[in-house]
Parts: structure tokens; C-alpha cells; sequence
């Protein structure tokens, strides 16, 4: 069955908790930690799909233009290569998109920018690596009080990172209290805290199916926070900005509920010819261990009024994948709220390029060349919506599932445009 797909959205009906990270998806080289994250991912084991109707169904389209009520509303180091942060060098493999944007910010907050994906993707891994909620608090208390600490070292004396001996640690402190950082503003503690908050607030629903609400309040403060912290260190700050990205932080958040699906149900890795009997090793691996908590719990991260819209089911996802009745329409009403959001962060810079403001010179409805590496981190959004369109809303495709992390040349040739455009 093939459903085309306008660049729009059209309106999907009800309103979404948590959020969960595809970076969760993979494990860092080398750590038992990595391996348990591991044993998640990769290609579902899918059945034969059920016998459908005869009748075909009806196609999906998005709608030209959003929703009137939302229209208005590598390495970090800097000496030898024996220095390296291990935890920001495996972003390469864990999480190719972040080390893929980090070549388009000057070289000298290139480490700097690391250090802020290496630290989301540590509290995004936290739910695979602990076995308890309450394991998980202490962790992402542990974080808090480290990024405090970074934030009260005397003029980035390195207390810090001597103190927590953490190497994303002793990243956060260099970007932290880098002078040229620091001369245009510096990074905003708040940011920061209201990032460990969301995830930490995420344990205690991580079994449910977040609402629609939820999910986009969650997706505002992981991901446009995020955002916020990249234009804090490229010292860009304007209210259209803002505006712009906090509506690619919601959008990013909603299709990274949807490519992390399979891992949250727990697919697990498939043994292939090259592997042998016994599967991948983390799959191997993880056998002997206790289950993590996101192995033990494992939940739908779509909106709950979607699935049961379309009358999705747990049991039918686990054994038919993405042709289980009804999973494809509650993947596209989630994605077509995702456009929602790129469509109006579209608006929200055209109209921002009306404004006779000479220090941004928002011409042509551009991004400013200040600011262009941090809207090449949101290419992303429109790269995962025209991937879902090609493999026809199923996020359990293998193929899609490559893509989504980065593999192949579409995501960086999408990464060059927007550095070279300016748009999104």
C-alpha cells in the first residue's frame, strides 16, 4: 500500500508524556552500559501480517499549511588524541547525526558542542543502564548536582572536573567558562537543570503512553532547551529565534518518539548469517544481566489518544511490526503533528524576516550566518518526515531505521542545504 504525502500536514485529532531518545537505541564502544542499551535496537522480528480488507484504505496526505491554532501560537579535546573524551568520541557511532552537525560550528565550540550532545545522550541512555526507578533518580541526581558544580567552579579552575571526575564533566566546565562563550552571554544554568528535570520526570511514566500534551511539553524541554543551548554558545539571541526553535524542538520530539517505537517495545537484535546462531554480541551479552528498565517496562512512546484512535495494541505491534492494523494511521497522525510544527517554525521566519532588525537581518526568511549551525542540527525534522513518507509510515523497516541514525549520504547532503539556505 502506498501513501504519498504533500510537504504539509493535515489535522490529526486529540492531544501528547515522555519522551525517549533513538540515541537510546545504541550503547557506547566498549561498556557494559552500551551493551544493554544495544540489545534494544536494531531490525524487529516481524510475522506475516494479518489478512486485511479488500478494500483499500484511504490515502494520507498532509495539508498545505498548519493548524490555525498553532499558525499563531569526534573528539572534545584539545590536545593529543590519547585525551579524548571516550563518551563524546562515541557520539560518531552512537548518535552519527550530532557528529555529523558539529562540523559546521567554528572549530573552536566544535568541543563545546559535543560536550552538550555528549551530555543529553548520557541522561538519554540512563533508563536503558538502571534497573530501577529509583536507581534512575539517583543518577539523574547525580547529574544535576554535577552541572551545578560546574557553574560554581571559581572562573573554570577545573574543581569540577576534579572533583566529579566525569570526562563530560570536565567538557561542560571548558564550555562553561571559555571566554569567548562567556562574552557573548554564556551558557544558561537553567537550560541545563530544566533537561535533567524532564528526563528524571520521565521515570515515573515510562511504562505509559504519554498524552499528546504530555509529550509535546516533554519534547519543549529536552529538545528546544537543547536548542537553546546551542544558540547560547553560538551568542545568538533574538525572540524569533526563540519562537523558531522552540517549534522544531516539539516537532524534533515527536518524530523521535516515533523512531524509537520499535526499541521501546523492546524489539530485539536478529542473529544474521555473519553473526551466527547466538545473534549480535550485545545480544549475547545482555542475556546474563538484569533487565534494565527500559528493557523490563517496555511502552508505546506515541501519543495514547492516536493508538487508541486507531485502535493500536501492544500485542499486535509485537507480532505483526509496522503492519499491525491501525499503527501506520497513529505513526502518521503523530507525524503530521510534527509538520505542524516545522510549518509554522517556517512561518515564524518568514514573518520574522519583515522585522527591520540590522543586528540579525532576517532577509529572504534566513536564518543569520550565526546561527546557521544550530539550525543544521534541526535538519533532522524534515529528513525523518520525507523517510517516513518513503517507507510509508513504518518506523520497524529496517532500511528506515538505518537512515534515522544517520547512516548513508541523504542526511548530510539535507545537513549542507540548510547551512548553505538558511532554512529549514
Amino acid at each position: 500500500m502506498s501513501r504519498s504525502i504533500a510537504r504539509g500536514c493535515r489535522s490529526a485529532g486529540a492531544e501528547v508524556g515522555s519522551s525517549s531518545w533513538p540515541l537510546a537505541e545504541t550503547s557506547k564502544a566498549g561498556s557494559a552500559r552500551a551493551l544493554a542499551a544495544a540489545a534494544v535496537s536494531a531490525a524487529p522480528v516481524v510475522t506475516p501480517s494479518p489478512s486485511t480488507s479488500s478494500s483499500s484504505p484511504p490515502s494520507r496526505r498532509f495539508s498545505s499549511s498548519p493548524r490555525s491554532r498553532y499558525a499563531a501560537a569526534a573528539s572534545i579535546t584539545s590536545g593529543s588524541p590519547s585525551s579524548a573524551d571516550p563518551s563524546i568520541g562515541a557520539l560518531q557511532t552512537l548518535h552519527p547525526p550530532s557528529h555529523l552537525a558539529s562540523y559546521f560550528y567554528p572549530a573552536s565550540l566544535r568541543p563545546h558542542y559535543l560536550a552538550l550532545q555528549a551530555l543529553h545522550l548520557e541522561l538519554a541512555l540512563i533508563p536503558t543502564t538502571v534497573s530501577s526507578e529509583i536507581l534512575g533518580r539517583i543518577r539523574y541526581g547525580w547529574w544535576r548536582d554535577a552541572v551545578r558544580a560546574c557553574f560554581l567552579a571559581k572562573e573554570g579552575d577545573g574543581s569540577a572536573g576534579r572533583r566529579w571526575k566525569h570526562p563530560i564533566v570536565v567538557s561542560l566546565e571548558r564550555a562553561i567558562w571559555d571566554p569567548q562563550v562567556r562574552a557573548r552571554g554564556g551558557l544558561v544554568q537553567e537550560h541545563f537543570e530544566a533537561i535533567v528535570d524532564a528526563w528524571e520526570a520521565s521515570l515515573s511514566t515510562f511504562s505509559t503512553s504519554p498524552t499528546l500534551d504530555a509529550l509535546e511539553a516533554t519534547s519543549e524541554r529536552l529538545y528546544s532547551r537543547q536548542f537553546y543551548l546551542h544558540l547560547n554558545l553560538l551568542g545568538l539571541s533574538h525572540h524569533r529565534i526563540d519562537e523558531l526553535f522552540s517549534h522544531l524542538g516539539k516537532a524534533l520530539g515527536l518524530l523521535e518518539a516515533i523512531v524509537s517505537t520499535p526499541a521501546s517495545l523492546g524489539v530485539k537484535m536478529t542473529a544474521t548469517a555473519s553473526q551466527g546462531e547466538g545473534g549480535s554480541s550485545p545480544a549475547r551479552i545482555a542475556k546474563s544481566r538484569k533487565p534494565s528498565l527500559a528493557e523490563s517496562t517496555p511502552h508505546f512512546p506515541l501519543p495514547i489518544e492516536y493508538l487508541q484512535e486507531h485502535n493500536v495494541t501492544q500485542e499486535a505491534v509485537l507480532r505483526y511490526g509496522g503492519q499491525a492494523p491501525g499503527f501506520r494511521d497513529a505513526v502518521f497522525a503523530t507525524a503530521t503533528r510534527a509538520n505542524d510544527y516545522l510549518l509554522t517554525a517556517r512561518k515564524t521566519l518568514q514573518d520574522g524576516a519583515s522585522e527591520r532588525d540590522p543586528s540579525l537581518a532576517l532577509k529572504g526568511g534566513r536564518v543569520p550566518d550565526a546561527g546557521k549551525p544550530a539550525l543544521v542540527g534541526a535538519a533532522t525534522i524534515p529528513f525523518l518526515l520525507q523517510r517516513l513518507e518513503k517507507y510509508d509510515f513504518d518506523p520497524f523497516q529496517p532500511a528506515f531505521r538505518m537512515e534515522a541514525k544517520g547512516r548513508g549520504w541523504r542526511l548530510p547532503a539535507k545537513m549542507w542545504g540548510v547551512n548553505w539556505s538558511g532554512k529549514i
